[in-house]
This record gives C-alpha cells, sequence and structure tokens, in this order.
C-alpha cells in the first residue's frame, strides 16, 4: 500500500471582510506549505456567507487556490444554507439549489470519490440530506453506486454534518 497524505480542515468560513478568519487561513497555509500534504480537504462552510455573498465564495476559493496542494471540498451550511431537522427552528437560510449550483460553479463538485493508497475516499454534501431537493435522491443513488464498488476496501467519509436526521440514536 502506497502513503497518502492528507490534511482535512473545516469551518474557514472565509470572506474578504475578516481580517481574523483570513490571518488564521494564512497560518493553516504555512502549515500546509511545510508539512505538504498530498490533498487537503475542507468539509464545509469554506465561505463566511455564500447564499447572500458570492464574494465571500470567490474571495475563499482564491485563497485556497493558492496553497502548494490540490484541494477537494464538501459545502457546509455556510456556503450553500441549512438542511432541516425535526428539532428546533426552520434554519436560515435553508438548502437552495441556486447555492449549491454556485458553489459548484465556483468551488467545484460538491461530492466525490477517488481511492488512493488503498482507499476509498467518499465527500457527501450533508446538507441536501432531508432537504427535499431533487439532488437529495441523486446523491444516495451515486453513494449506493460507489459503495458497491469498493470490494471491501477501508471507506474514509466526508461530511460537514453528522448524517443523522436529529440525534445519533435515529434508526
Amino acid at each position: 500500500m502506497s502513503e497518502f497524505r492528507l490534511t482535512q480542515i473545516s469551518d474557514t468560513h472565509l470572506g474578504r471582510r475578516f481580517p481574523g478568519l483570513i490571518a488564521n487561513f494564512q497560518a493553516l497555509s504555512e502549515h500546509i506549505d511545510t508539512d505538504r500534504p498530498d490533498l487537503v480537504v475542507n468539509t464545509g462552510d469554506v465561505s463566511f456567507d455564500g447564499p447572500t455573498s458570492r464574494d465571500d465564495v470567490e474571495f475563499a476559493k482564491g485563497l485556497h487556490d493558492a496553497l502548494p496542494v490540490a484541494c477537494r471540498y464538501i459545502p457546509g451550511n455556510h456556503d450553500i444554507g441549512d438542511n432541516p431537522t425535526a428539532i428546533g427552528p426552520a434554519p436560515k437560510p435553508p438548502v437552495a439549489e441556486a447555492h449549491r449550483q454556485q458553489f459548484r460553479e465556483i468551488i467545484g463538485e460538491d461530492h466525490w470519490s477517488f481511492e488512493a493508497a488503498g482507499w476509498c475516499f467518499l465527500g457527501l454534501n450533508s446538507l441536501v440530506m432531508n432537504s427535499g431537493l431533487a439532488f437529495e435522491a441523486e446523491q444516495f443513488d451515486w453513494l449506493a453506486s460507489e459503495v458497491s464498488r469498493t470490494n471491501g476496501k477501508p471507506v474514509a467519509l466526508f461530511v460537514h454534518k453528522p448524517v443523522f436526521l436529529n440525534g445519533p440514536d435515529d434508526p
């Protein structure tokens, strides 16, 4: 089995009007430049407020593009809106197909798979779960197909939010 080094980051919440968050990302960039993993995976909230600020998404992508290694992304609620649960009030803003498409246009795919070092790596858009968006069913079909092809390989799953509806004890 060959070596594959990955750095997972999350909740960078980048926007040009947040110098403290930009400074955090610059420190992270220096670490990545020194460590040089094979891949960086940002597991969501790449931007501060994607649903209302396209500029936040574009700015965040620009900072990630300056990293010295390849990146993959999955969206968070700050990128495309939030999915509903049966607990608490309805999310604001709710996940919307227009926001998902904006993420895909600027950042790239919102779900993906690849194999490396004998592993299958899967990134899911967990914000569409329980949303009623057409893509929710499409992604589940895609996931079933991907899992069926793992042939006993270990799987690393990347999500922004847990894959249960209301709590970890959901059936």
